[in-house]
């Protein structure tokens, strides 16, 4: 009999112990652009150069990127997710590449993690 109480308390120890490992992630601020969301546009709108190609087919809409934001505040591993071609996705790739971004923070640490946006583009000629 003692062995058996032995064995479930061991048990029940045992579930005890291994289940202190449970704790909430918080993440306390998402990876962003310190200046906001439209000085970053505003940003592309300024510095963007469209090809020939894209001012022909006068190319209009968005391209969406993703790339990850590492603890050092530079980015890494972008990925253009939608374009629109003639050569804009490549310009945007280019004019996000050196920027700066704020980190995520997750429970008091800084962290690498993911972002996706969207910058407008509109490669027609002013008249």
């Amino acid at each position: 009999m003692k062995k058996i109480m032995l064995f479930c308390f061991s048990i029940l120890m045992s579930a005890f112990v291994f289940g202190q490992g449970n704790f909430k992630v918080v993440q306390q601020q998402p990876a962003h652009y310190p200046k906001g969301d439209t000085a970053l546009q505003i940003y592309f709108n300024k510095n963007v150069k469209y090809s020939q190609q894209a001012y022909d087919h006068r190319a209009y809409g968005y391209v969406q990127l993703s790339f990850d934001v590492k603890p050092d505040s530079t980015l890494s591993d972008i990925v253009v997710l939608k374009g629109i071609g003639y050569g804009v996705d490549e310009e945007v790739v280019r004019l996000i590449k050196p920027l700066k971004f704020a980190p995520a923070i997750s429970n008091n640490v800084v962290i690498r993690s993911n972002m996706i946006i969207s910058i407008n583009v509109k490669a027609i000629h002013d008249q």
